[in-house]
C-alpha cells in the first residue's frame, strides 16, 4: 500500500482543458468499478477552486495514497507528463518530513486570497 500523502496540483487553463478531454475520453473506457473510484477521489479534492484571471484549476487531496494503478492518479499523470512545466504545478508531502515532491513551474497565484493557496500547501490541519 502507497503512504498517505496531502496532493496539491495546479493546471493552467490549457491543462485544465486537457485534464477534462482525457477524463472525457477515459470514461468511455473505464469499467464501472475504476468510474466509480474516479468519482470519488474527485470528491474527496477537498479544493475545487478556479483561479479568477487564469481560468486554472487547483486540485487538494489530504491523506490520500498517490497510487500511480488508480485511474484518476494515472489520468493525472499522464495530463501532467503532456504539459509543458510551465502550465503546472504539483507537490506532494508524505507522511515523513523528507517525503516530498515538487514539480512544474507554474509559480504564479491564481487566486484571490493568496493565504489561500499558503494554508493549503504549508500543511491542512484536517477539519
Amino acid at each position: 500500500m502507497e503512504p498517505f500523502s496531502d496532493i496539491t496540483i495546479f493546471l493552467s487553463s490549457s491543462g485544465l482543458a486537457i485534464f477534462n478531454n482525457k477524463l472525457a475520453e477515459a470514461q468511455k473506457k473505464l469499467t464501472k468499478q475504476e468510474l466509480v473510484a474516479v468519482q470519488e477521489m474527485l470528491e474527496e479534492n477537498i479544493s475545487n477552486q478556479t483561479g479568477q484571471g487564469y481560468g486554472g484549476h487547483l486540485f487538494y487531496w489530504t491523506s490520500t495514497a498517490w497510487d500511480h494503478r488508480h485511474p484518476l492518479v494515472s489520468l493525472m499523470e499522464s495530463v501532467l507528463a503532456e504539459l509543458d512545466s510551465i502550465e503546472y504545478s504539483f507537490l506532494r508531502i508524505g507522511e515523513d518530513e523528507s517525503d516530498f515532491e515538487t514539480r512544474g513551474d507554474f509559480y504564479n497565484n491564481p487566486f484571490d486570497n493568496p493565504d489561500d493557496l499558503i494554508q493549503i500547501t504549508s500543511g491542512y490541519s484536517g477539519g
